[in-house]
């Protein structure tokens, strides 16, 4: 009840047009309901056009990093992390092998970037 209250004494009257529309009308820019051109696929391109995530992520040396929990694998490009398995959890899979948290291979494809 009490906001209800406070809104109406906080609200302003509604105006014709804003000054930014009438700015707009009369320098000549469009506004935002005018009609926008479609894009028309080319010819020539397709699905191959588009560049991947894979393709885009720079290698540069790598660090291997084991402790009693992890195994990581860091990229000296910007200190990303490639490859990460958590030593104390097994996979669902493959009982014998650790749990693969994130990877750079593979249908699996993730990394950490931090630069």
């Amino acid at each position: 009840m009490e906001w209800a209250k406070f809104q109406h004494k906080q609200s302003l009257p509604p105006q014709a047009e804003s000054a930014v529309e009438q700015r707009a009308e009369t320098a000549g820019v469009p506004m935002a309901n005018d009609a926008v051109p479609n894009a028309t696929p080319s010819a020539q391109g397709g699905a191959t056009d588009v560049p991947t995530a894979k393709a885009q992520i720079a290698q540069a040396q790598r660090i291997h990093v084991k402790t009693d929990v992890l195994d990581i694998t860091i990229d000296t490009h910007g200190g990303d992390i490639r490859d990460v398995k958590l030593l104390a959890y097994m996979a669902t899979k493959d009982q014998t092998q650790p749990f693969h948290l994130m990877g750079d291979k593979g249908q699996m494809f993730y990394v950490a970037q931090t630069g």
